[in-house]
């Protein structure tokens, strides 16, 4: 007896009828005819454009190739794999103005190009744009419709600003990287949302992030090796950071003036910022997700906010602090501080009117708390106390509080709580500030003062206060000429202040 043949057994023919192989075998063909159309689409596309190298990606490397790129390739619009453009004879980008898409991302490098002009028609560049070592480009100009941006500049030493970039307010990432004279981030003024990371480092040589003030939501921003920064402030809208907050080796930082608004962060981290003394401006964080690190910063002393000591005293937290200052030094150092707090102090503000300084502050939450000193610094770092006033002991509403400052020191003056506990555990609120304004300062010389000085442009029969560093008023008078004399011989060596009548109070050294 023969056995009939497996099947699929070699040299084995099989009759297929195409009245049955709709029935037997839709689903295949279905997939073998999308293969082919698909396979077709992509070599077409292919085939409209330059041939790539190995690894998909399409080169011009001379000004020439770009210049002939529209005779030569007329339909190609669409670049299905990467867009590499090298090379320090291209000058000028304006052949590739057909070019709407790139699949695999965009690399310009090496190139003399002064902007993107030749671009400007492009809307979307999977996998991002890498502008490196440029030399001369001084203008993003072209860059303007590209979707989901993604864009990383790098030593383009001739760039001082983001001119192109005007128009977007979404976008995915924005890296700046040894860029040496981009001092301005202004172009960025109407960005609100950076869905991905906006990483600004590397020896950039911005004094502030201007530009940035509509920035409300981030993933990630990372400012790191920033030389010359001073001041955070433009970031004073920012509400939400998905993941990191990154401040790393940013030696001029001195406190985070401008976050007032910041409510929650994922990946809370302060690393290395050796002028760093307090968390200043964080009055609104709430929420802290995923990890606290704060090491390495040496004058930092004050870590016991609330967003922090909330954080910190859940079990099993990923948290490291290490290595800074005071209540700060150590994880244990700031789980003290933390125990210590009598007051939740949701905000603290100070304004300037007629010469004096008011102080405003509120409370939602005080436990045991004593009262608030008031103190005062001309430089915020080193404090005098103002005066004092009680605190409501226990409480979970809304408590507000003034206070006023009859004799700020002219220009500016900081100001600061220090919530004292009955037990005599305090905190230290963040630092408010007020700039006295000039239009009613009074010219009072010579300063130092031997004898006695002169007081000019005061005003007729406006009030004036001699006044010591205790407070206390040591003469009052009236003026009564356009050029008063004020005797001083009798009085102590030392410093005074004069207050006029609607200014702000000035110093004089009395010799």
């Amino acid at each position: 007896m023969t056995c009939p043949p497996k099947e699929g057994y070699p040299g084995k023919r099989e009759l297929i009828h195409f009245a049955t192989l709709g029935k037997t075998s839709t689903n295949h063909m279905k997939k073998i005819v999308l293969l082919v159309v698909l396979l077709f689409l992509f070599l077409t596309g292919w085939s409209q454009c330059p041939v790539p190298t190995n690894n998909n990606a399409i080169r011009f490397n001379t000004q020439a190739e770009i210049a002939a790129f529209k005779a030569n390739y007329p339909s190609c619009t669409a670049i299905p794999g990467v867009l590499d453009i090298t090379g320090s004879d291209i000058t000028d980008l304006s052949g590739l103005s057909q070019i709407t898409s790139v699949g695999r991302g965009l690399i310009i490098r090496g190139t003399s190009i002064t902007n993107l002009r030749g671009l400007d028609n492009i809307i979307s560049a999977g996998g991002g744009l890498q502008i490196s070592g440029n030399g001369s480009l001084t203008s993003l100009a072209g860059l303007g419709n590209i979707a989901d941006l993604w864009l990383r500049l790098q030593d383009n030493n001739a760039l001082a600003s983001l001119t192109g970039m005007e128009h977007f307010t979404t976008i995915n990432s924005l890296s700046l990287d040894a860029n040496l004279a981009l001092t301005s981030l202004t172009a960025l003024s109407n960005l609100t949302t950076v869905t991905g990371v906006i990483d600004i480092g590397v020896t950039t040589p911005v004094t502030s992030l201007a530009g940035l003030e509509n920035l409300t939501h981030v993933g990630q921003i990372w400012l790191q090796n920033l030389y010359a920064l001073t001041d955070i402030s433009a970031l004073g809208n920012l509400t939400t950071v998905d993941d990191w907050f990154y401040i790393y080796n940013c030696a001029l930082v001195t406190d985070l003036s401008g976050l007032s608004k910041l409510e929650k962060v994922g990946d809370f981290i302060l690393f290395g910022n050796p002028s760093l003394v307090s968390l200043k401006g964080l009055t609104s964080l709430k929420e802290i997700t995923n990890t606290v690190t704060i090491v390495n910063n040496g004058m930092l002393s004050e870590c016991a906010i609330k967003a922090v000591c909330d954080f910190i005293s859940m079990p099993d937290t990923p948290a490291k602090i290490e290595n800074n200052l005071g209540d700060c030094l150590s994880l244990d150092a700031v789980l003290d501080a933390c125990v210590a707090l009598p007051v939740t102090l949701i905000n603290f503000k100070a304004d300037e009117e007629a010469g004096q300084a008011h102080l405003y502050w509120e409370t939602t939450e005080e436990i045991n708390s004593g009262y608030f000193e008031i103190q005062r610094s001309s430089d915020a770092q080193n404090w005098h106390i103002l005066g004092s006033m009680p605190a409501k002991g226990n409480s979970r509403q809304l408590n507000k509080y003034t206070f006023t400052d009859k004799y700020p020191v002219p220009s500016t003056s900081y100001y600061r709580l220090r919530s004292v506990d009955l037990d005599g555990s305090y905190s230290l609120s963040s630092i408010a500030s007020v700039a006295m304004t000039e239009q009613n300062q009074t010219l009072i010389y010579p300063v130092p003062a031997a004898a006695g000085v002169w007081i000019e442009g005061g005003g007729l029969n406006k009030k004036v206060e001699l006044i010591n560093l205790r407070g206390d008023i040591m003469k009052k008078w009236k003026i009564t000429s356009d050029r008063d004399y004020l005797e001083m011989g009798s009085l102590r060596q030392g410093l005074y202040l004069i207050r006029v009548e609607g200014g702000a109070a000035q110093r004089i050294i009395k010799q």
